[in-house]
């Protein structure tokens, strides 16, 4: 999947092969809210340097779906084999 926009600090939109968009709810990430200003705003921005634009694997979580249908799991980056 390829990270295409960070929604807030445990948020993000992402395209996997089919080339579907899915909003990813991270676990294991507890952040500010967008409206506690300048936490939420930080921990956006931080997400945004760290995961936009890059490959990511995702492993799902044992509940799939929260109750605003964000896709729930982990994401790690794709490593990159060097020769």
């Amino acid at each position: 999947m390829t990270v295409v926009k960070i929604v807030s600090g445990n948020t993000l939109e992402a395209i996997g092969n089919c080339s579907t968009s899915e909003t990813i709810r991270l676990m294991g990430i507890s952040v500010p809210s967008a409206e506690q200003k300048p936490w939420g705003i930080d921990a956006k921005e931080y997400l945004k340097g760290r995961l936009e634009k890059q490959a990511v694997i995702l492993e799902l979580d044992r509940e799939i779906e929260d109750k605003y249908g964000r896709t729930l799991g982990y994401t790690a980056l794709c490593a990159v084999m060097g020769g």
